[in-house]
């Protein structure tokens, strides 16, 4: 089986659009389009491939470049690993050096574009936000709802309604309905993390598996096509593998310090969190209390964000 390492830059122009390039005929899978880059030479980091493809393949001289994600991606005679990489800072004008197609698009309308599926994490990173908020029934009680309808007011776009196991059903499916209806009023995700036999009643836009169900699902191949399998929690290697073989958008690991919810849970701190993000093949939201200006060191782990509970009480 042929294994390849390549390196892969997001072009992002003062307007913020992506830039992306058509694949030639005669590649493999020729037709789609792509963001820049290519494959390691002998003896090559990630970041100096990345600065000789781009100046190779479009012209510019790399500035600086962000790694945002690292993932493998199995096709059916290779195995790509991929590290990709924001850059917004670079000098010299976008040329076709290569003789292919080349576009600037909205971020928003990269989903509606013919990719490879090994980019679709990236574009998942692109779009996700950076804040996701754990709405939990027991924490919040009988300030769910104002609660959550602030923090859509704030600009949060993720939220996830967690059941505990002494909320009754009708109280979750009544808070569900509600929940829904005020995320879709601001163009936000409603997930659900609750009993899978209850999603039949509330259809959310996506389901949140936490780690007993994660095994469950996982391992009985119980796979249901009605809703997205969308983030999934995970606190060890193998949970993270699981999560991939599900192909869920995005994990929470963690919990990275010790959290009141789960106080007989060990933390993980970043070292450990570090390096369960380069196993998964998707977006790492960092998770166990978080504060909202843990963002930015997240980041510096490998997070595309922060997932909490009170940070957004």
């Amino acid at each position: 089986m042929q294994k390849q390492s390549i390196a892969v830059g997001i072009v992002l122009n003062q307007d913020q659009q992506v830039l992306i390039c058509k694949r030639n005929t005669g590649r493999h899978l020729a037709g789609y389009w792509e963001f820049p880059g290519g494959k390691l030479e002998s003896c090559e980091s990630f970041k100096f491939a990345l600065r000789r493809e781009l100046f190779e393949e479009v012209g510019i001289n790399t500035k600086t470049a962000i790694k945002i994600l690292e993932t493998q991606y199995q096709y059916s005679d290779r195995l790509l690993r991929f590290q990709f990489f924001k850059v917004k800072e670079y000098s010299g004008e976008v040329v076709v050096n290569e003789n292919q197609e080349i576009n600037w698009v909205n971020i928003c309308d990269l989903s509606e574009i013919d990719f490879p599926p090994a980019n679709r994490a990236a574009i998942d990173a692109l779009r996700l936000p950076d804040y996701y908020m754990v709405a939990d029934e027991r924490v919040l009680t009988n300030k769910l709802i104002s609660c959550v309808e602030s923090q859509l007011n704030k600009g949060v776009r993720i939220i996830q309604h967690r059941s505990s196991l002494d909320v009754e059903k009708r109280i979750y499916l009544q808070h569900a309905r509600d929940l829904k209806r005020l995320c879709e009023s601001y163009d936000a995700k409603y997930i659900c993390n609750c009993s899978l036999d209850w999603l039949g009643e509330i259809q959310p836009h996506g389901v949140h598996l936490n780690s007993r169900c994660l095994h469950e699902v996982a391992t009985t191949r119980v796979k249901n096509s009605d809703y997205e399998y969308f983030s999934a929690s995970c606190h060890n290697e193998k949970e993270v593998n699981l999560a991939n073989q599900l192909e869920v958008r995005c994990v929470l690991i963690g919990p990275v310090n010790a959290t009141e919810s789960h106080p007989e849970v060990a933390a993980i701190n970043w070292k450990q969190f570090n390096k369960l993000c380069a196993y998964a093949n998707c977006p790492v939201y960092a998770i166990g209390g978080m504060k909202l200006g843990d963002q930015k060191i997240a980041s510096i782990y490998g997070a595309q964000g922060i997932a909490a509970i009170r940070a957004f009480i």
